[in-house]
């Protein structure tokens, strides 16, 4: 049963999730406006389920404001996640 889960498609994403994590950090530390790095590195921790995390990234896209398309995209997130947005929208 071990060789099995250890074999499982979700362990091969949280491998590709870790990934993910260290080029997006890199790319948030070049440039820390960049709304897409922080929605993907949100869907990452998601991903892994740190949903706090998560939770936060989310919430920088949306204080960032710059792109309607990506705030729309966390708006989602957060909503999928039970997340209640600040308009009240659960």
């Amino acid at each position: 049963e071990d060789g099995i889960r250890d074999r499982s498609p979700s362990r091969g994403l949280g491998d590709v999730y870790k990934r993910q994590l260290s080029d997006l950090d890199r790319a948030i530390t070049l440039q820390p406006s960049l709304a897409l790095a922080y929605l993907l590195r949100g869907m990452a921790y998601r991903g892994l389920g740190d949903h706090d995390r998560a939770i936060d990234d989310f919430q920088v896209v949306l204080s960032l404001g710059d792109d309607p398309v990506m705030q729309q995209e966390a708006e989602l997130q957060l909503i999928e996640m039970g997340v209640p947005l600040m308009d009240g929208t659960s």
